[in-house]
């Protein structure tokens, strides 16, 4: 993925440098040119030598070198990069970026620069919690800025606490993503996040207890899959997902506002809690308590945002995503709204104050749509967020398919025959003038579909057996389940095989095979000294432990 991207690397001032090293070597290894800007503190950290021959490419230092600023070097250096990697990111770095200054090389080439730029966070544990640096962080988020670490463990001042660079490999795998295409790459996808806060008075509301921790990991989410993201958060607890373009509304009516002027969307995710009444008397000044009495208030029903974008005739979002935060009968209410606003997936969770989802870090759902209902494991939130990123880029995805030069182009294409199916069945095709091929007792033969396919990054097509032919003949797949990745492009062919006791003629147009698309995963492989112990056995072939 990295193979000819092109980095530009400002290591700042801060002990954690010596890691910048490594990176450079890692990113070096992974076919990624590396061009270091080296910063006057961090040159005390480092050496330049160090830094330039790693790197294998020239070092900046100086945003007064009149040899390179002849040309303005500081302009093509922000430009002609693929990613600008800012490892160590000091406390001083990122206030400099968040006010705008521009008084050395790296603070300028970071004003300057038209792409996108990762940072790295390294400082003390009190630096980071310092209201100063959450300012500023947060102005970065907005900024469309986007963060890798940091770690939280012990620091080379002897302290402990949130503060430590991430680790080269981290570093690496953040870049990728940063660089990556996705899945989403040119769709436009709406997410709501967040509580309402409805005015009772100029000093008090009526909110919720959503954290809008879920719809920022689903940004997030989103964000890494390629998606542009515009996030209409209400007044949340965390900071806004770097790379999206942030809207910040109060009230119910302000994010129906934005959620209209947001659109057309290729989908729309409505995360936010958002508040059902609104205070429609409210007061314009302070109410103040006195022997009149408890005051009286008035509420009215708020705009309906999932409702009025589900039932939207024309700029309709291709998928629309609710969520039905609920206290008891959690499926049957959840169902029930589906069906009621109109919207294609309900993603329903259990709120009970017991389950501590309402501003944790976990969450249980489960997502009701046309095929069904499917219960997810409790996980984490960002968890949750990357599997619903997949879920609906396969909804957004398209397999391409050409016929082969022979083929009888009069058969259907793969179909999926049933509601619910997750196989589209996969037709023989013997050219235009078919003859059927018969399998003795034991024999193999190549059966072509007459199809060739294109798959989208970030899905691969399974090629399975139907059980049909297998529980009444004998008849199954060789290639069961063979793989098509995204970077092939070719013949689809489907090796059967006859296990039955009596010969097997495959005639022309037969549904021979299913065909699965299921998303891609990536990891990235670390090998580590030992492994943790689990409490089911030894390790060696057929356990499921490990050993150290």
């Amino acid at each position: 993925m990295l193979a000819n991207k092109h980095i530009l690397l400002i290591i700042g001032g801060g002990i954690a440098a010596f890691k910048s090293l490594d990176l450079i070597r890692r990113l070096r290894e992974r076919g990624a040119s590396v061009t270091p800007v080296l910063t006057k503190a961090g040159a005390e950290f480092v050496t330049p030598l160090s830094v330039s021959a790693l790197a294998t490419n020239k070092l900046y230092t100086d945003l007064f070198d009149l040899n390179d600023e002849a040309e303005m070097g500081h302009i093509e250096l922000s430009r002609a990069a693929d990613l600008i990697v800012v490892a160590p990111g000091t406390a001083d770095l990122m206030a400099k970026m968040a006010g705008g200054l521009a008084n050395d090389l790296a603070s300028t080439l970071l004003l300057a620069t038209d792409k996108r730029v990762l940072v790295a966070p390294s400082m003390n544990v009190r630096m980071w919690e310092h209201p100063a640096t959450q300012r500023n962080l947060k102005t970065l988020h907005g900024d469309g800025i986007l963060f890798v670490g940091p770690g939280e463990g012990d620091m080379a001042c002897g302290e402990y606490g949130p503060g430590r660079m991430a680790e080269p490999l981290e570093i690496v795998a953040a870049i990728d993503v940063a660089l990556s295409d996705g899945p989403l790459k040119g769709k436009h996808i709406l997410v709501t996040s967040g509580p309402t806060h409805e005015p009772i008075d100029p000093v008090r509301y009526i909110a919720n207890r959503s954290s809008g921790a879920q719809g920022t990991a689903i940004a997030s989410a989103l964000v890494s899959s390629g998606a542009n993201v515009t996030f209409v958060t209400g007044p949340a607890d965390v900071p806004p997902p770097a790379g999206v373009k942030v809207v910040a509304v109060e009230t119910a009516a302000r994010m129906l506002i934005a959620v209209q002027a947001s659109l057309p969307a290729d989908a729309a995710v409505f995360a936010a809690a958002v508040a059902d009444w609104h205070v429609s008397n409210a007061s314009d000044q302070k109410i103040k308590k006195d022997n009149s009495g408890l005051p009286e208030f008035s509420f009215a029903e708020n705009p309906d945002i999932l409702a009025t974008v589900s039932q939207m005739g024309n700029g309709r979002p291709a998928l629309v995503v609710g969520f039905a935060a609920e206290t008891n009968d959690v499926i049957a209410n959840a169902t029930a709204k589906r069906k009621r606003k109109g919207c294609d997936w309900i993603v329903a969770n259990d709120v009970s104050p017991e389950t501590g989802i309402m501003g944790g870090q976990e969450n249980a759902v489960t997502i009701i749509s046309d095929q069904g209902i499917e219960d997810w494991p409790r996980m984490g939130k960002t968890a949750v967020a990357q599997r619903l990123a997949q879920r609906i880029a396969v909804c957004h995805m398209k397999v391409e398919l050409c016929w082969t030069g022979d083929a009888d182009r009069t058969l259907p294409l793969p179909a999926y025959h049933t509601k619910g199916a997750a196989g589209a069945d996969l037709c023989a095709n013997f050219g235009k003038a078919p003859a059927p091929k018969t399998l003795a007792p034991g024999a193999r033969a190549l059966i072509p579909t007459g199809l060739m396919m294109a798959v989208p990054s970030g899905l691969e097509v399974q090629i399975r057996p139907r059980s049909g032919l297998a529980l009444k003949h004998g008849v199954t797949l060789v290639n069961s389940p063979g793989t098509i990745d995204s970077d092939y492009r070719g013949p689809v062919g489907i090796i059967m095989i006859n296990h039955g006791d009596a010969p097997f003629e495959v005639t022309h147009g037969m549904r021979i095979a299913q065909m699965v698309l299921t998303p891609v995963i990536q990891a990235t492989f670390s090998v580590v000294e030992t492994l943790d112990i689990t409490k089911r056995g030894a390790s060696g072939f057929g356990s499921t432990g490990v050993t150290t």
